[in-house]
């Protein structure tokens, strides 16, 4: 949908992908409620100012909430079903003002190893003010999905096995992060991967970071070298 509405009723998005782009509205709406199976795209350059209710139920029961444009709502995330997914492939989403997320799962996509521009390499969260992650162990997931360069699902270009890092959700104020809480899925990521992915906090913004694991004639080099000392 490209145009403003001046609906005023509930718009209810039960199954399928609603998507409203260019400068596109639904401001006058009193709610908008997103079921298990269904997709709310928003990629308006127009602020959504009504926070979407997903109604995910568990991982296999997303309510997704997806696109580029930005939430000028506070959202509540209370379920492992109730998805953010940035962008249309590769993309960033921002939320304004402050934000309390209990339970979510965050579908993040990469689609190239080495070039490292947010919103055209990878997704990005960002949030124009506090990012509250009140939730305990077991509310959050994040399903790491790689892409081709083209922006389809598959192996992701360019991969070895070499030190990465991705700032994938930037806030001006982030409390109640633990590492313990979240869970990295990289069951969607197609590429041979040894090492341990690893989310963690850095300042106000969360890194995902990739330690590649040494090939082993490295990691000899290293036990000969301690042998010698000894």
């Amino acid at each position: 949908r490209n145009a403003t509405s001046i609906y005023t009723g509930a718009t209810s998005v039960s199954a399928g992908t609603l998507a409203i782009t260019g400068t596109g509205s639904i401001n006058t709406t009193s709610g908008i409620a997103v079921a298990a199976g269904a997709t709310f795209r928003y990629n308006s350059s127009t602020a959504l100012t009504v926070a979407p209710t997903l109604s995910g139920s568990g991982i296999s029961n997303r309510a997704v909430l997806g696109g580029t444009g930005t939430i000028n709502a506070a959202l509540t995330l209370n379920d492992l079903g109730d998805v953010l997914a940035p962008g249309n492939s590769p993309g960033i989403q921002n939320f304004t003002p402050n934000q309390t997320w209990t339970s979510f799962s965050y579908d993040w996509e990469l689609n190239d190893w080495t070039a490292s521009v947010a919103g055209t390499n990878f997704d990005q969260i960002g949030i124009t003010g506090t990012l509250n992650l009140n939730g305990g162990s077991g509310s959050y997931v994040l399903n790491v999905l790689g892409l081709t360069a083209g922006n389809a699902t598959g192996s992701t270009p360019n991969f070895s096995e070499t030190d990465r890092s991705w700032t994938i959700l930037t806030s001006s104020r982030l409390t109640g992060f633990n590492a313990a809480n979240w869970t990295i899925n990289t069951a969607g990521f197609a590429n041979p991967d040894a090492g341990t992915w690893a989310l963690a906090q850095s300042g106000n913004n969360l890194v995902l970071s990739y330690p590649a694991v040494p090939e082993p004639h490295v990691a000899l080099l290293g036990g000969l070298g301690l042998l010698m000392l000894s």
